[in-house]
């Protein structure tokens, strides 16, 4: 569901700060994109079961899938591990925080391209 999400999410107008809500099924996660002065900044995070620490570490690992998911949810387990070799090619960086019950949030940071600046 997240990897569905994180590649949908467009590029944006190129403006310092935005916000959109991206509904997926019974999902809904919100994407907030902030322009920093050498990169763009994105946070898509959402309510529900969270993730513990074991399943933290595997997330972006191919095929993987939590408990969670595998009940919820339709997928392959390849969507996050896409995004990380995506953002990883592009120079960037991707980061999941989480908590049990309360929701997650995964942080991805791209450089702008050489000459673009806010």
């Amino acid at each position: 569901m997240f990897g569905i999400a994180l590649l949908a999410g467009r590029a944006g107008n190129r403006t310092a700060a935005e916000s959109i809500a991206i509904r997926h099924e019974n999902v809904e996660l919100l994407q907030e994109l902030t322009r920093q002065k050498e990169a763009d900044a994105r946070r898509f995070y959402g309510k529900g079961l969270g993730l513990t620490e074991a399943e933290r570490s595997m997330v972006f690992e191919r095929f993987y899938r939590t408990p969670g998911a595998r009940q919820n949810a339709p997928g392959t387990g390849m969507g996050l591990a896409i995004v990380r070799d995506i953002v990883r090619a592009h120079g960037g960086y991707i980061d999941v925080e989480s908590e049990l019950g309360v929701g997650t949030e995964f942080s991805i940071r791209l450089p702008l391209a050489k000459g673009e600046r806010l």
